[in-house]
C-alpha cells in the first residue's frame, strides 16, 4: 500500500525558435518531470517569462514559471505524454510514460495449501480454481469460497511429466497450459474430466478468457490472442511499459479491456490495455509477499489473480504461500476497466 513514486529526470530533448527552424537553446531552459500515482509534476527551468506548457495539445493556464506545477490525469494519458514549454524565444519538449500506482486495501485473507505451486487462478460464482505446477505436483482444484474459508470441491492431478501453468475457462471448457511440455490440456469444467489435448508451440505461463477465446503469455513481451477450438494463435500484441518492452508476463486475468499479469521474480502486477499492449497502471504486493515470507520463508514467488465479479474484489496469491488474500484496489481501476 506504499506510494511508488518513478522518477524520471528527462534532459533537453529540442529546441527550435518561434519560426520553426531549428536551433540550439543557448539559455539553459529545461523541464524537469516526476512521475507520481495519479499526476506528473512538472518544473520549467529557466523559463522565459511568457512560457506555457502545453499537455499533449492542450495549453496549461496559469503555469508558474519557477514552482513545480502538478499536472493531472485530465491532461494525462497512459503511455508516453508530450510536453512542451513554449515561448517566443524557444520551445522545448519532451515525453514522459505514465501510467497510475494503484493503491490497494487488504480485505480478507483464507487459508492456502503450502504445497500448492499456483500458476493459474480465477474465479466463477463462489467458486475458484486454481492449477499448480511442478512435476510430480501439478493439478488443478476446485475450491468453493466461504465466509471465511476455501473448501475444496473436487481436484485432477496430471500426469507426473506435466508441469502445470495457467488455466482459463470458455464455456464449459477448461484449458491448463503446460510450461514446457508444449501441450494444452481441456478438460470439462465441473466433473474435470479430460477432454482433449492440443499441440502449442510456445511454452505455456498465463490464461484468461476473452469472450469466446483466450489469452495467453510465454515469458515474453507478448499476449497471445487464441481461438480454442483448435488452439490457434490469431492475434498477438506487444506490451510497452515506461522502460519498453514489459517480459515475464505470468499470470493473466481480464477485466473489461485491461489484462492485468503478474511479473514473474517481482512483486508487480501490471495492467494493460489488451487492445495496444500499454502498462495502465501497476500495482506493488509487497506488503503481501512479505507477509508470506512471514509465513513460510520457503515461499516462491507472487502469482495468482483472481477477479470476484460479485464485489470487484481480488483473490491474489503466490507459488507456496500459506495464504490466499482478498484485495480492493483504489477507485482509479474502475475508471480503467470501467466495471
Amino acid at each position: 500500500m506504499n506510494k511508488i513514486l518513478g522518477i524520471a529526470m528527462l534532459s533537453l530533448m529540442a529546441a527550435c525558435n518561434d519560426t520553426g527552424a531549428g536551433t540550439e537553446n543557448d539559455n539553459g531552459a529545461a523541464l524537469q518531470i516526476t512521475n507520481g500515482n495519479k499526476d506528473i509534476t512538472v518544473t520549467m527551468q529557466n523559463a522565459a517569462a511568457d512560457a506555457m506548457l502545453i499537455i499533449n495539445g492542450k495549453p496549461l493556464d496559469a503555469a508558474s514559471k519557477t514552482a513545480p506545477i502538478v499536472i493531472d490525469d485530465s491532461f494525462l494519458k497512459p503511455g508516453v505524454n508530450d510536453i512542451w514549454m513554449v515561448s517566443g524565444k524557444d520551445t522545448i519538449k519532451e515525453t514522459s510514460f505514465f501510467s497510475y500506482k494503484l493503491e490497494y486495501q487488504l480485505v480478507k485473507e483464507y487459508k492456502h495449501d503450502v504445497t500448492n505451486f499456483a500458476q493459474g487462478f480465477f474465479i466463477e460464482g463462489n467458486v475458484l480454481y486454481e492449477s499448480t505446477g511442478l512435476e510430480g505436483k501439478s493439478k488443478i482444484a476446485r475450491y468453493q469460497i466461504g465466509e471465511n474459508d476455501l473448501t475444496l470441491i473436487n481436484e485432477v492431478k496430471n500426469d507426473p511429466s506435466i508441469f502445470g501453468e495457467g488455466i482459463a475457462a470458455v464455456g464449459n471448457n477448461l484449458y491448463q497450459l503446460t510450461w514446457e511440455n508444449h501441450v494444452v490440456l481441456e478438460y470439462d469444467k465441473t466433473t474435470l474430466k479430460k477432454k482433449n489435448q492440443f499441440k502449442y508451440e510456445h511454452d505455456g505461463w498465463g490464461l484468461t478468457p476473452n469472450g469466446d477465446s483466450l489469452i495467453a503469455s510465454d515469458g515474453s513481451e507478448f499476449l497471445y490472442f487464441i481461438n480454442p477450438a483448435k488452439f490457434e494463435i490469431y492475434n498477438q500484441v506487444a506490451v510497452k511499459g515506461e522502460h519498453g518492452a514489459v517480459k515475464q508476463l505470468n499470470e493473466l486475468e481480464l477485466v473489461g479491456n485491461v489484462v492485468m499479469a503478474n511479473v514473474w521474480q517481482t512483486n508487480t502486477i501490471v495492467f494493460i490495455d489488451k487492445n495496444s499492449g500499454i502498462v495502465l497502471a501497476t500495482a506493488d504486493l509487497s506488503a503481501l509477499a512479505n507477509s508470506a515470507s512471514q509465513e513460510n520463508p520457503n515461499r516462491d514467488v507472487l502469482n495468482g489473480i483472481a477477479y470476484d465479479a460479485q464485489n470487484g474484489t481480488f483473490l491474489v496469491t503466490g507459488k507456496l504461500w500459506t495464504k490466499v488474500y482478498r484485495i480492493k484496489f483504489d477507485e482509479t481501476l474502475n475508471k480503467l476497466t470501467g466495471k
